[in-house]
This record gives C-alpha cells, structure tokens and sequence, in this order.
C-alpha cells in the first residue's frame, strides 16, 4: 500500500557497539537499512514491520536520510529490547509510538525531530527510558509516561522521561502514572516542557531540577489544570541560584488529599527570600488547596524553610529567612518556642522576654533582669532613667518613657514626658534620661518596649 505524508529527513550517525545487538543505519543511496559489514556498499536490509507498525527490536536503529512516514513505531516488542537515536539533523514522525512495546526500549533525541500526530507512549508495557538531551520531542496529542489512554490502564511502573535541554511539547494530555498500579518519572532540568491541555499526575514523582528549565502548562485552554494526586510527589531541586518554577498562565491547581512535595536546598548558595515553586491563577474548588506530605531538606544555613500558600493567586512558594536578633538571642538560651515567646516570662520575674531582651536580662533567671529603671527627685523634677541598646535601631526596638494619672482608667501617653538627655553605659547600652514634672498631682510613669521585626 503506498503511502504518502510527511518525509523524515535525518542525519548520518555512527555508533559503537551496544547491548541490543546489530546497528542498523539508515543510507540515503537506497533507501535501506544497513549492517556495519554493507555501511559503504548498496546491499541494505529491511526494517521488521507488522502490518503498518515499523518493530525496533533486537537492534540500535540510527535514524538517517529520507525515511517516509509510518502509521506506527514500536521500540521495544515481544521480549525483545530495542534503541532508536534521532541525531542533529534527523526527523522522524510515527502517527502513534509506544516505546516498551513488551521489552524495554530506549528513544534518545539528541539533536533531531521525533513527533508523533497522535499519541506517544512511555513505558506503554515495559519499564523504559526516554531522554531528551537536545533537539525537540512532540506529541500531537497525549504523551503518557506509564499510563495508558486517559489513565484507564496502566503502563509500566518505572518509566522514565528525561528532559536535559531542547524542547519537549505536548498538544494535550502529560500523564504520569496510574494510582495503585505504575509509577512514572519525569525529570526537567534543562531546555523548556509545554503542555497545552493539562498535567496529571497521578503516581510517581515530577522532578525540576536547578534554574534553568522552562515549564509551562496550557495556551489558553479554558478547562486546563494541573492535578497532583494523592501517590505523586512534586520535587523540587536547587541549583546554587534557584530552581525553575512550573507555570500555569492563569489556569487551574488541584491538590489532592495524600500529594506530597519535596525540596532539596543541598546546592543552593543563595540568600533570605520567597522562592516561587508553582505559579498558578486559583485552586480548584475540590481540592485541598494544600500538600498533605512536606518535605524540605538541604537549607541548613538558614533559620527558617518553610512552604507558604497564596490563596487568592493559588502559588505556592518556599520562603527562606533568617533568625531575628531577637530570636537568636532567644535561641541563645535554649528556650522553646513556648517559652520564647516575647510575652512570656519563663523566670516569673514580671518582666517577660521582650523587656528582659531590651534591657540585657537572662529570662531564665529571675536574679538577672538587666539594667532596671530607676527614678528621683530633683529642683520639682522626676527624673526617670532607664538603657537602651545601642543598636536598638537595627534590632528593630523603640523605647518610650510613658505617664498616666489614673491607672484603672487612664491612657499611657508620652505628651508630658521630656527628654534631659543620654550617656554612655558600656559598649552595648546606653542610659537615657526623661523627666516630667513633680509638683503636678499623682501620676504613674513607666517603660515602654516595642519591636519591629
């Protein structure tokens, strides 16, 4: 039957010797596959078919010059292992492809064109690998990775695809795995994935690796979302700058019950701040707008790592912090986080954490208050001394002597308060000095401490 379509145009690549036995090239002096014994003569052999499906078994099939195209390609079939390389220059197109066919198969582009006009099949019986190292992989339609047609049965648990650099598009449907039955795997760490309908994965693990890949979910399909269900794991590793973000344009983010999230810092090298992970436009009305398992790991260098939700644009980033003057001061005295708290008074000493903090005391010793305020009378003056540390500025602490008239009723002001002026206490503190009068009736002045952080 003859056929007509797209050609596949493909370069000439030699390789070595591998452990799928014979390797074929295809020649463009007669069309034909050829064994290294015949690479410079005209005798060729012909590829294994069934029916209208091209068989890659037994064999590493590099893909060369003027190859026509074919309804579909197995790689990988009846127990028996195949290799396909599409190099620099080469194009091959199958309607439909299933690599693991019933054996394991292997598809590396490396340079050249492999597009299905249909589906594409990773893993569709046999656990396989599929690396994208350059060039561009596409599938037109849906590009399962151990899944088969809409998830309604499994492909093969342990299939890999593998994203290093060029482009990988798919005009549907990425689908990872099936619940209970097979994990997929798919890592990008280079290059740019698109994937115009939307993301499911369902079981296995999603990886993105460094900053330098661009991951992009939907055009502008209304109904487009990425679904993370509840035996995925989205992974995410730093290089020493970031790590790519997957994106979404404005479309739609379900988190099921059970999906977990996982982030190594173990490269990273860089500072304090919010580091976008999933950039969505909503959460999905049914889902839990949260991951049930969390995972950070590798940002020891920090005070803090911690995975925080936008409700209203539905992004989910990992925020990474330093500790606070306060908390380090804190940390300093082995206090928990209870105990730690600036309202607390562990010592029971009436001055509680911030106060001791502000005035050089130990919370943990109700001896050791600091520097204590204190006051006298002088020419109808009350002059009220209390320290301040001299970095209170950049610790974020403002000190205040306040007065009142009417401690039940009243309001603590500074209005009548003036300032005498302020002098050295050693390298950490100074003392300052306020006033207010002492002839005008009873009145009540104490030390107010507030922090800024």
């Amino acid at each position: 039957m003859q056929k007509t379509g797209r050609m596949i145009c493909l370069a000439v690549v030699l390789l070595s010797a591998t452990s799928f036995g014979i390797t074929y090239r295809w020649t463009k002096a007669d069309g034909g596959w050829h064994v290294p014994a015949t690479w410079g003569g005209a005798t060729s052999v012909a590829i294994p078919k069934a029916g209208d499906w091209a068989l890659v078994t037994n064999s590493v099939y590099v893909i060369a010059d003027n190859w026509k195209e074919m309804d579909g390609l197995s790689i990988g079939k009846s127990g028996v292992s195949g290799e396909v390389l599409v190099s620099s220059g080469g194009e091959l197109t199958p309607l439909t492809a299933r690599v693991g066919d019933g054996a394991y198969g292997s598809l590396a582009v490396d340079g050249g064109v492999f597009s299905t006009s249909n589906d594409l099949f990773v893993g569709y019986q046999t656990a396989v690998d599929v690396v994208v190292s350059n060039g561009t992989l596409n599938s037109g339609r849906n590009l399962y990775v151990a899944r088969g047609y809409s998830g309604n049965y499994a492909g093969s648990s342990g299939a890999t695809l593998t994203i290093h650099n060029g482009s990988v598009g798919v005009e549907n449907l990425l689908g990872m795995g099936v619940s209970g039955q097979a994990s997929g795997y798919i890592t990008v760490s280079g290059g740019s994935l698109m994937v115009t309908n939307g993301l499911i994965l369902d079981q296995g693990v999603f990886t993105v690796e460094g900053s330098s890949a661009s991951i992009t979910l939907a055009k502008n399909v209304a109904l487009a979302q990425l679904d993370i269900r509840a035996n995925a794991t989205v992974k995410f590793v730093f290089d020493a700058s970031g790590v790519s973000e997957i994106g979404f344009n404005n479309k739609t983010l379900e988190l099921y019950e059970g999906a977990s999230i996982e982030i190594d810092g173990s490269s990273f090298a860089g500072g304090v701040g919010t580091y976008r992970l999933l950039n969505a436009g909503a959460f999905a009305a049914t889902g839990t707008n949260r991951f049930s398992n969390v995972t950070i790991t590798g940002f020891d260098s920090f005070a803090s790592a911690t995975l925080e939700y936008d409700d209203a644009a539905a992004d989910v980033s990992l925020v990474l912090a330093n500790a606070s003057p306060y908390e380090e001061w804190m940390t300093g005295f082995s206090l928990s986080e209870a105990l730690g708290a600036m309202d607390a008074d562990p010592d029971g000493d009436s001055f509680n954490n911030l106060l001791e903090y502000a005035l050089g005391g130990d919370p943990t010793n109700s001896a050791l208050q600091g520097t204590v305020p204190a006051f006298g009378i002088a020419d109808g003056w009350l002059e009220y001394v209390h320290a301040e540390r001299t970095d209170a500025e950049s610790r974020g602490l403002n000190y205040s002597a306040q007065t009142v008239t009417n401690l039940v009723s009243g309001t603590w002001a500074t209005n009548d308060v003036e300032f005498v002026g302020s002098g050295t206490l050693n390298d950490d503190f100074i003392l300052v000095t306020n006033r207010v009068p002492a002839d005008e009736g009873t009145r009540f002045i104490r030390l107010n401490v507030q922090i800024q952080e």
